[in-house]
């Protein structure tokens, strides 16, 4: 297995399991919140999950913006971890997997609502 596969493989892992934790708190905090109602929760899932992406997705439009001045040096700790991508990449992955959190928080909200 190539390095960058190994890379991309590790940040969408990182992306899913925050992507799960995010979608616990936000979905918990919309229970309480929304009076003990599932329909409720899943409206501040779906919103909470679309406000996040499209935070990530500015921070990765930074990043391309600002490309040379974000480059990790060779002794960083990014470097141990991550051999090929820099933080524009992981973060990028990450953020999809958001963005297919709130597709899947969205088809649950639409389901619910018929």
């Amino acid at each position: 297995m190539t390095n960058f596969n190994k890379d991309f493989l590790f940040a969408l892992k990182l992306g899913i399991l925050s992507m799960l934790a995010a979608s616990l708190l936000l979905f918990a905090g919309g229970f309480l919140a929304g009076g003990f109602e599932v329909y409720g929760a899943v409206t501040v899932w779906r919103s909470g999950m679309c406000i996040i992406a499209g935070l990530l997705l500015i921070l990765v439009s930074g990043t391309i913006l600002f490309k040379n001045k974000m480059v990790p040096d060779e002794k960083s700790h990014w470097r141990e971890r991550f051999k090929v991508l820099n933080y524009g990449s992981v973060m990028g992955i990450i953020a999809v997997s958001f963005i297919l959190g709130a597709v899947i928080a969205d088809y649950i909200y639409l389901m619910m609502a018929r």
